[in-house]
């Protein structure tokens, strides 16, 4: 949530073309939720569910590489338009020096 709210809050959003919900299926109480409100004008992002043009659902472990650009969507459930990911994936792209 915070590499996220910082770009979003720094203006440099461009949008992701629709609403990105992450699912942990390991998180507290057995499943953790995200919700990036990725269309433009709309910027967010907050613990929680809601209306998503893209799902993508998995193990917290393979979902936060999958964040860090360290690990494929290999092995995750993604579901609706996976263009959407793919935005976060560029959009938010994280580099290691």
């Amino acid at each position: 949530m915070g590499f996220l709210a910082r770009n979003i809050r720094r203006g440099s959003w461009p949008g992701l073309g629709g609403n990105l919900a992450i699912h942990a299926e390991d998180g507290p109480g057995a499943r953790a939720h995200w919700l990036v409100t990725g269309r433009r004008g709309e910027a967010r992002v907050a613990r929680g569910t809601g209306p998503a043009d893209c799902d993508v659902t998995g193990r917290a472990r393979d979902l936060y590489l999958l964040l860090w650009n360290r690990g494929p969507a290999d092995g995750l459930r993604v579901t609706g338009d996976p263009g959407v990911l793919a935005t976060l994936g560029r959009t938010f792209h994280i580099t290691w020096t």
